[in-house]
């Protein structure tokens, strides 16, 4: 996909200090029921918040620290340890919790918290009791070695407050903390208390406070998952490189889609995510994967599935120029091991039938054709076009006629061999006729050249070219 020129925000760099987490084998694969969490922050909203914004200005309200790019941020009023309560619109399982401050040029980034799940919101004031613990008696609470929960609390559960799920210590240089709970909470509010700042406690600055897990309640499915907010795969089938996890502002669309199968999550198009949604991205090399294919390990193999996937959109005028990209992509990675897949899945029937669609009105006279908005006209006429194109280039995929029908030395033709018996087989041309330019031109001198010269120790496959 093309890259954002709008802010964007690139989880990749040093490791993120993670607090309170059990060890755990990285990218660990979720129960298949629930799949991979993901960033809940989209249905949540401000419930409550005593820390008001800088100057009293819209453009730092503590809602902006809900959302996953650069700015806006949140810049609190004056003071520190204050208290916001989360509202999310339906139920949720939290498995990790993020938090980072803003860029350098602001001056009091957010350094220690507290984080709540709870079913009801909090009286604020019961969490204001924890203002004065120090790091020591908090880190005791986090590790279970005592409790903060009074008596009265314990009494009356709906409105009481149950000791912190998490306490976070941001660094002092990437300003960033991750923390993958050690007993993931459901719930339906999330309380988080900003206690203090790295610099003179003037303010609090917030950049991103991300809440990671599954909508509805899961709990009883954990399992280990890793980090979540700085992540890396590889897809070496579709890239190289390794790709980073980040969140965009501006569109994009998963590449998956121009590989066999197409895109594991049906992206087809840009404007079908949105700022919440996670990418994996090589900002060098111009690639996004979705999640979903960028932990899927037959991405960019050919499978029968994959085959059948595509030989469907190649029949579907809405999904046809995909479907050609997708079998483009694959020809020019491994022509000789794929399209026989493609032949014996039935491209031959499916590129027929869809020419025939494509046809029905086109050649039929004006006064027979049926009254069509023009618009599906023209699709059905560029559609049409696109079909011959990608017929042609099978066929010359096929016979080895390169563009304009020049064949060069060492190029991997098909050729009709005349022993034992004739059939078509796949061989490299060793040397050329000595002829002019004219009648290079001409492919079945040179094939039957390279037939006569390699084709006899090749593996046949007539059936496929047939």
């Amino acid at each position: 996909g093309p890259r954002a020129s709008s802010p964007i925000r690139y989880w990749g760099g040093s490791a993120v200090p993670r607090r309170m987490a059990p060890a755990s084998s990285p990218a660990a694969e979720q129960p298949d029921d629930i799949g991979r969490p993901g960033l809940l922050n989209e249905k949540f909203k401000v419930h409550s918040y005593d820390g008001g914004s800088f100057k009293s200005r819209a453009q730092y309200d503590v809602k902006n620290a809900l959302i996953p790019i650069l700015e806006p941020f949140h810049c609190s009023g004056s003071g520190t340890k204050f208290n916001l309560v989360l509202k999310c619109s339906e139920e949720f399982t939290l498995t990790h919790f993020y938090i980072s401050g803003p860029g350098p040029r602001c001056t009091e980034p957010v350094k220690s918290g507290l984080v709540w799940v709870l079913d009801e919101p909090p009286e604020v004031d019961m969490m204001k009791r924890y203002d004065n613990m120090t790091s020591d008696e908090l880190m005791e609470i986090m590790k279970g070695l005592r409790s903060y929960s009074s008596d009265e609390s314990k009494a009356e559960p709906d409105k009481g407050l149950p000791d912190p799920c998490v306490y976070f210590n941001t660094d002092v240089t990437t300003r960033e903390s991750e923390t993958e709970l050690s007993r993931w909470r459901e719930g339906k509010y999330v309380a988080v208390k900003f206690l203090d700042t790295h610099k003179d406690q003037g303010n609090i600055d917030v950049g991103f406070l991300g809440l990671i897990g599954h909508f509805g309640r899961h709990a009883k499915q954990q399992a280990p998952f890793g980090p979540w907010m700085r992540r890396t795969v590889r897809q070496i089938r579709v890239h190289p490189k390794p790709l980073k996890s980040t969140f965009s502002s501006s569109g994009w669309v998963c590449d998956g889609r121009d590989f066999t199968g197409g895109c594991r999550s049906g992206q087809t198009d840009f404007h079908q995510t949105s700022v919440y949604t996670v990418t994996f991205r090589c900002s060098t090399n111009a690639i996004d994967l979705c999640e979903a294919c960028a932990y899927d390990p037959a991405l960019g193999r050919v499978t029968d599935t994959s085959v059948e996937s595509d030989l469907e959109a190649l029949m579907d005028p809405s999904m046809c120029k995909l479907a050609v990209t997708r079998l483009r992509n694959q020809w020019r990675r491994n022509w000789p091991d794929t399209l026989p897949k493609y032949f014996a899945g039935g491209l031959l029937d499916s590129l027929l039938q869809a020419l025939q669609k494509t046809t029905e009105t086109v050649n039929r006279p004006d006064e027979e054709r049926p009254r069509q908005q023009s618009g599906a006209e023209n699709q059905k006429r560029q559609v049409r076009r696109l079909l011959l194109q990608f017929t042609m280039e099978l066929t010359q995929r096929l016979l080895g006629i390169g563009p304009g029908g020049d064949i060069n030395g060492n190029d991997l033709v098909w050729a009709l061999c005349h022993d034992p018996d004739e059939h078509w087989d796949e061989g490299r041309v060793l040397q050329l006729p000595k002829a002019d330019a004219a009648s290079r031109a001409s492919p079945a001198a040179a094939a039957a050249t390279g037939s006569a010269g390699e084709t006899s120790g090749a593996t046949s496959t007539a059936g496929a070219g047939a």
